[in-house]
């Protein structure tokens, strides 16, 4: 594995994808390449596809609707949003906001783009999600409801501060959250009345049903793929990063994540079958991303810099290119390894720093004794 990585690191070739046009939400404009990499007051987060391809950016007080090659159509005025979930029964756009004094959920209609209704709550609504056959499900606080018709019917409660939720056919429900106190996390999974949690040594953020057995879910340094038995069965470690976006491209198969990097360009780590074979670099803070069956193309909502990186298919204009690649570690059932995966090579670094520094040091001090 440490051969391939560092065999990897020095020349390695695929297509994984590449930067084509980067969206300023500020200015509305869309040009070629990027990435920006300057800040903006803007800071688009949660991205939604809907039936046609069009894309909805939730960007605190605006929800931006882009084309499917990346245009922009129309700004809704949507104070506090952040949170999205498309209903492709209803062709409905929902959206939640928690700025105060005001907490709602506003229904956006796919038919002409405009305010059907808001719903006002008592406390702050977080994540939404509409599942497969129109039902609507909303955390607020620390409970899920079902959203039926303007009234909140209430399904199961949780612990801590949910950050992504799932619905997986026929009706399983799975919400991930995090306790920052107790610096722990959670999977739960409702399903037939039950709940089950499986309690995590780091804080998920982003969650991606893949098929009827397992889930991806992205935390801060690993991609875990987690079965319906709640069992870890597969990990990914990216040190010194968080994922705080998933997405499957069913077109080529491949699974892309948005990386918020701690020590260097903050990217997208793209994956075949949970192993990594690339990145691509985009903007700041990569918060979200989606993909669009219609265009084919991958978005990513970069938070700082105000703009949507837009990603298709195809190699780098390089055929031979630098990429850092992450390395997959045997999973446990309960608790994830932290041990860096690389800490023999980096000892052995360290301790012949040392060395040469004593031998340096020792033949200086002989020499001047020889004077």
């Amino acid at each position: 594995m440490l051969f391939f990585f560092l065999a990897c690191s020095l020349t390695c070739y695929s297509c994984v994808g590449v930067l084509k046009y980067t969206v300023n939400l500020a200015t509305s404009s869309i040009e070629n390449g990027g990435p920006y990499n300057t800040f903006s007051p803007v800071s688009p987060t949660r991205l939604v596809v809907d039936n046609e391809g069009k894309v909805f950016v939730a960007a605190v007080n605006t929800i931006f609707v882009l084309s499917p090659n990346g245009s922009v159509i129309k700004s809704i005025n949507v104070s506090g949003a952040e949170y999205m979930a498309y209903d492709n029964v209803t062709n409905t756009l929902y959206v939640t906001s928690g700025t105060l004094p005001a907490h709602t959920i506003t229904e956006i209609s796919d038919t002409n783009l405009s305010i059907i209704k808001q719903l006002s709550l008592s406390a702050y609504p977080f994540v939404i999600i509409a599942g497969p056959t129109g039902k609507v499900y909303v955390a607020v606080g620390n409970e899920v409801y079902f959203l039926n018709g303007s009234k909140l019917v209430p399904l199961f409660a949780f612990q801590g501060i949910p950050t992504d939720m799932i619905v997986a056919p026929p009706g399983r429900i799975f919400l991930s959250s995090y306790n920052f106190s107790e610096n722990i996390g959670y999977i739960f999974m409702f399903v037939e009345g039950k709940v089950s949690s499986l309690r995590l040594d780091t804080f998920p953020n982003s969650l991606l049903l893949m098929n009827r057995n397992d889930i991806l879910v992205g935390t801060d340094g690993y991609l875990l793929e987690v079965n319906f038995s709640l069992d870890i069965i597969g990990n990914v470690s990216i040190y010194g990063s968080k994922i705080d976006g998933l997405t499957y491209d069913s077109t080529s198969k491949l699974v892309y994540a948005a990386v918020d990097s701690l020590y260097g360009q903050d990217y997208v780590l793209t994956l075949d079958n949970m192993s990594p074979i690339g990145e691509i670099n985009v903007g700041i803070t990569p918060i979200d991303i989606a993909f669009d069956p219609v265009s084919g193309y991958v978005f990513v909502s970069n938070f700082f810099d105000g703009t949507v990186a837009i990603i298709s298919q195809g190699c780098p204009n390089s055929s031979n290119y630098t990429i850092t690649l992450p390395v997959s570690i045997p999973s446990t059932p309960s608790k994830i390894q932290t041990m860096f995966p690389y800490l023999p090579v980096y000892a052995f670094l360290v301790l012949s720093v040392i060395l040469s520094a004593i031998f340096l040091n020792s033949y200086i001090n002989k020499n001047r004794n020889g004077k």
